[in-house]
């Protein structure tokens, strides 16, 4: 490793400029002499921030669609869990529903049952009442049967698993909406891989015709001299 070399790696906080000083050190190539043109560097530039942002340390396309790969995983995950909570939340509400509706009737059966009668009513009086009182407590009997038949199969998840579920959910949403809003940042990055995979291997192109030219310039000399 060359010196120069050797002082990029260690001395530098850039993590393109780490990335790219160790694949010179490959092929015994300096990056102090060379030089690329304003759009490549910041298509490199790119690559290398989109590269911290999906969390890879190496800029290859295979990287890169692996990386974009689990994040497409991590985001159907998480819309899964949010589609599983708001189908209990949404049983939960009904569940409640129906209980509040039973307690009503409830309370109305009570209060009928437990009203005093009319002193002065007359036994046909009196038997009409318990037959109307009778006939009432069977259709509110039924109708709290036909709810019950609607409500969904009882769920074994407790509240306390929906409200951990539901926080999961929040934060594996928070990370990929930070995620997303980091990749998207970048514009100037093509929206096709493979062209921007492409527009890499040019600048890598680049680099090697300057090097061979370095190379010819070199012998050249080493000719002159002798």
């Amino acid at each position: 490793m060359t010196s120069s070399i050797r002082a990029v790696i260690l001395g530098s906080d850039d993590k393109e400029t780490r990335y790219y000083a160790a694949r010179a050190e490959d092929l015994h190539v300096d990056p102090e002499t060379l030089a690329l043109s304003d759009d490549n560097q910041e298509c490199l530039a790119i690559l290398t921030d989109i590269a911290d942002a999906l969390g890879v340390d190496d800029l290859s396309f295979t990287s890169y669609s692996a990386a974009i790969h689990d994040l497409s995983f991590e985001e159907l995950t998480a819309r899964r869990s949010s589609l599983r909570l708001r189908h209990a939340k949404q049983e939960l509400v009904a569940h409640l529903a129906s209980l509040r509706h039973e307690e009503a009737l409830i309370q109305h059966w009570k209060k009928t049952i437990t009203a005093d009668p009319d002193p002065n009513a007359s036994v046909p009086a009196m038997e009409r009442r318990r037959a109307a009182l009778s006939a009432k407590i069977k259709e509110y009997q039924a109708e709290e049967a036909s709810l019950k038949s609607e409500l969904p199969a009882e769920s074994s998840a407790s509240v306390t698993d929906l409200a951990t579920l539901h926080k999961q959910v929040r934060a594996k949403d928070k990370v990929l909406t930070e995620k997303r809003a980091r990749v998207a940042a970048f514009q100037g990055l093509q929206p096709n891989l493979e062209l921007a995979r492409h527009e890499l291997r040019t600048a890598r192109d680049e680099q090697m015709k300057l090097i061979q030219l370095r190379e010819r310039l070199l012998d050249r000399m080493a000719s002159g001299v002798s």
